[in-house]
């Protein structure tokens, strides 16, 4: 027969399982909490390496589209350019010439991964964008061949920037510019 006493001893131990699994639930609770912590740590460690990968390979990238690009034919010197304007065999010689011809067909080449491809005449100075007007005079300074404005890592080298005159060869200091797109 169940007694007053008998319900009551139940109660008690009824309250006493259930503290009991009060007590697990926040432990698994806090430790759950912990772990989440403990991983959104290791995400941030982990992202800061990626994104530092990413812009070495992207700077990589650039060194050799570069490199590339500075010994396309359809840029680099001829022969007799070559006679006049390199001292060394690593030196890059662009012709200016076919570099005014180039500037007008870079859209029918597909410039992957890039998102500016500039020369730019350093000595003697000009000023502005050098088109066929006004390439001639010298008056420019830029030459653009591509640019998509989205530039995020620039690498640049020296290049001699050659033109036949009617007399022999001029040649001037020139940097040549590639950017890479953000990934």
């Amino acid at each position: 027969m169940l007694t007053a006493k008998y319900f009551r001893k139940m109660i008690k131990r009824n309250k006493r399982a259930q503290m009991e699994i009060q007590e697990t639930a926040f432990v698994l609770l806090a430790v759950m909490v912990l772990a989440a912590m403990l991983f959104m740590l290791y995400a941030r460690l982990t992202s800061s390496g990626l994104r530092q990968s990413a812009s070495e390979l992207q700077e990589q990238k650039a060194i050799s589209q570069l490199a590339i690009i500075s010994g396309m034919p359809e840029l680099s010197c001829s022969e007799t350019y070559s006679e006049f304007s390199k001292p060394t065999e690593s030196a890059i010689c662009i012709d200016e010439d076919k570099l005014l011809g180039f500037k007008q067909k870079a859209s029918n080449y597909r410039w992957q991964g890039l998102s500016k491809i500039q020369v730019q005449r350093i000595y003697p100075s000009g000023t502005g964008e050098c088109n066929l007007g006004n390439a001639e005079q010298r008056t420019c300074s830029t030459y653009t061949i591509f640019d998509t404005g989205k530039a995020n890592v620039t690498i640049s080298s020296f290049a001699n920037l050659c033109r036949q005159e009617k007399q022999g060869y001029s040649c001037h200091v020139a940097k040549i510019l590639v950017s890479t797109q953000a990934l």
